[in-house]
């Protein structure tokens, strides 16, 4: 089952049948085809949008329903969140009540660069709208207690308040509130006793209803063999039947499931489906299969780069997916350049621990074409490279460790106590036989100087946490690492 955060996504993708006019009627839906109502908004003049979003305003203070719900939204979720990751994916039937005027106010104001977040007020608005009635607005009310971005409530509360607007969305008509009531159904979450049997006959009851959502879960549940055993016929049913339903996302599900079931040309025409209606996860997962996923003959890593490229310059917090997958192609390609500024991309894009990594070996690497005049490909000699290489490499591993990579961390401490990159070169040592005197546990009349021990002492923090996760992963390569660095030191982890 998709995690919670996706369905909030994606729960604004699919129809509804749910009012919040407030007594205003809807002057007639906004009539435009598919492709069209998920064409890319981003060159929507910035004046049009600011207008747009203060229209908005102005329709709240007057307690227009609608614009209450959608100004809430704007102003509970940053558009680089997890929220927006597929910012121009609110079609024009996911909310099939809404006066036309609003929706594409919303839809203007949404492309809004410079917009204050206000999660008190947004919360307001939002219970506004909820208590007129409006189903959507319920649904994203609990969503964002159960989420909690802005760390306003504790946890306990939030999964209280959660469902308590879940169960309130669904009683007043919204349809993607029943699915998901459904699917923690299924699934025995949120307290909610599990019963496969009812969760099968409110997922049909709601697709019965023409819901897309609904169409997506039992495909989703048939792929995964919820109902007993895995049909896969039946899954690709209904993936169908919800891109039938205007479900654009489905296309993405249809090109996994084609791709695991060898039917290659398949899943490429569903995922091309998906990128030419501008789905951010069809262009990553179609990059990532011709890559290396297909099977060799339907590899392209050109045709790769050129769908991924444009989704990892965009400005939003799922860059990092595609920037990755450009830094692994980037790498096979022994192309350092590129494989730095990709990495660099993805690692401040949610891919902290794997980008940094491999972030911080594509500064090493150019620092080994300094020292030997190419990268060999085995026995690179930290020492023998240059300090700002080894200090690039050395905060790009730190990145990576504190994103819990414990491989990094092992490398923080290993290029720390080498003594040579910027901030962290050693006085002395006192040394003892020719060897180097360790910190015996206590980081007492060890070093020469304070500056020494504080070194060490850092460093000796990264190798134990490496350690402790190595064992955790039962990752015995590291684990030997990490007990040789501690035995020539002479340091213990408590």
């Amino acid at each position: 089952m998709m995690n919670y955060a996706r369905l909030l996504v994606l729960a604004m993708l699919c129809a509804i049948s749910v009012s919040c006019d407030n007594g205003e009627q809807s002057s007639g839906q906004i009539n435009v085809s598919f492709e069209q109502s998920t064409s890319n908004q981003s060159n929507i003049d910035p004046e049009k949008s600011k207008h747009s979003y203060a229209a908005l305003e102005k329709g709240a203070k007057k307690n227009d329903t609608w614009s209450q719900f959608y100004l809430g939204v704007l102003k509970a979720f940053p558009a680089d969140s997890i929220y927006w990751q597929l910012e121009n994916g609110l079609t024009d039937n996911a909310l099939s009540k809404s006066p036309d005027k609003q929706l594409k106010q919303f839809r203007e104001a949404m492309q809004l660069k410079e917009r204050s977040l206000d999660p008190i007020e947004a919360v307001d608005l939002l219970e506004k709208a909820s208590a007129a009635g409006c189903g959507p607005a319920s649904f994203i009310l609990g969503a964002l207690y159960l989420e909690n971005p802005h760390s306003l409530w504790d946890d306990e509360m939030g999964r209280e308040k959660y469902v308590e607007y879940l169960e309130l969305a669904h009683n007043q008509g919204y349809l993607v509130a029943t699915a998901q009531i459904a699917g923690h159904i299924l699934n025995g979450t949120h307290g909610y006793a599990k019963d496969a049997i009812k969760a099968k006959n409110m997922y049909l009851e709601v697709y019965e209803q023409g819901d897309a959502l609904a169409a997506r879960f039992l495909g989703f549940a048939y792929w995964d063999g919820k109902f007993g055993t895995n049909d896969i016929d039946k899954a690709i049913m209904y993936f169908s039947e919800a891109v039938s339903r205007q479900d654009k996302y489905a296309y993405v599900n249809l090109g996994i499931i084609y791709k695991d079931e060898g039917e290659i040309q398949k899943s490429i025409e569903a995922y091309e489906s998906a990128v030419k209606l501008g789905v951010e996860t069809g262009a990553i997962n179609l990059g990532r299969a011709l890559f290396d996923l297909y099977p060799k003959e339907y590899r392209d890593a050109g045709r790769a780069k050129k769908l991924l490229e444009p989704f990892a310059l965009r400005s939003s917090g799922s860059t990092g997916d595609a920037a990755y997958i450009l830094a692994l192609i980037a790498e096979s390609e022994a192309d350092i350049e590129a494989c730095i500024k990709w990495s660099t991309v993805a690692m401040n894009n949610g891919h902290a621990a794997a980008a940094g990594y491999k972030l911080a070996w594509a500064h090493i690497d150019v620092g080994a074409k300094k020292a030997y005049g190419r990268v060999p490909n085995e026995g690179v000699v930290f020492s023998d490279l240059d300090a700002t290489s080894l200090s690039r490499a050395l905060q790009a591993f730190k990145v990576s460790a504190n994103d819990g990579n414990a491989w990094s961390a092992y490398y923080v401490a290993d290029l720390i106590s080498k003594g040579k990159c910027e901030g962290y070169v050693l006085d002395a040592y006192v040394t003892h036989n020719g060897d180097v005197v360790g910190m015996n546990g206590q980081l007492s009349g060890v070093f020469k100087t304070s500056h020494d021990a504080a070194i060490m002492k850092e460093a000796a923090g990264y190798i134990c946490s490496a350690r402790r996760i190595a064992v955790q992963s039962s990752d015995q390569a590291l684990v030997r690492n990490c007990d040789s660095w501690l035995s020539f030191y002479r340091y213990t982890c408590y």
